[in-house]
């Protein structure tokens, strides 16, 4: 069994990169944090990574998404991604939770649709939906029964799990329904169906010439983001 939980950070405004590059304005409307400051029990032990040994062990990924190979290695190494809530990050959580990866909303629409796709975060593919919260989050994201409840990939121990936590917290960790569709995949499966979704996104990258040209056409065309997603949920449950 593995005993380390690994966590990709996607989203700027969890990671401190938002802090970076808006204005002040922009950080207090979308309440951008900066989690590495509550790290105290982390070690990080090369650029972006932080480990804390526990319970399961806890490693925080949070390298930059500025590259393209990046953000494909820390989705190919996650057992859970938190990501934000822009109208890219919906569609691209909607591709590449179709290969049993756990995904976790982060976004000031905690609770509710997203305004900018009308979508609910089961709909985009998020198992949890998370408040803006840097102590809540950490909370989740370092609690041993939900750490190993998630190693675990049982639906009924997960649920367990973040029952316990919302008990002690202000605002709740929300399951949706998607959760139980991701727990049906093994993690076995779900590193192979991820490997796969990279080839296929690389290479469609480089068919538009970058991610950004492939993400345009993402946006331009919803029906063509449907089928994409349509094509790899079928397979991956065909399987």
């Amino acid at each position: 069994m593995k005993h380390t939980l690994r966590i990709g950070i996607l989203t700027p405004y969890l990671n401190g990169n938002a802090l970076k590059r808006a204005d002040e304005e922009h950080v207090q409307k979308y309440k951008a944090q900066d989690i590495r400051t509550s790290l105290a029990d982390f070690v990080e032990d090369q650029g972006g990574i932080f480990q804390k040994s526990s319970s399961p062990n806890i490693i925080l990924d949070m390298r930059t998404k500025d590259e393209q190979n990046k953000i494909f290695d820390v989705l190919q190494q996650s057992d859970l991604a938190v990501v934000s809530c822009t109208s890219e990050a919906e569609r691209d959580t909607s591709i590449f939770s179709q290969t049993g990866l756990f995904m976790a909303r982060c976004s000031v629409f905690y609770g509710h649709h997203s305004t900018y796709t009308g979508l609910t975060p089961d709909q985009s593919g998020h198992a949890f939906d998370l408040p803006k919260d840097v102590s809540i989050v950490l909370s989740f994201l370092t609690d041993p029964m939900i750490g190993n409840a998630l190693i675990s990939r049982k639906y009924g121990s997960i649920c367990e799990a973040v029952e316990n936590l919302n008990s002690n917290i202000s605002q709740p960790v929300i399951i949706t329904p998607y959760l139980k569709s991701a727990c049906r995949i093994s993690y076995k499966k779900q590193q192979k169906n991820m490997s796969e979704t990279i080839q296929w996104y690389s290479q469609s990258c480089k068919l538009h010439k970058s991610m950004k040209a492939f993400e345009n056409v993402m946006q331009r065309d919803p029906l063509f983001a449907e089928i994409v997603k349509g094509t790899l949920s079928e397979k991956f449950n065909d399987e």
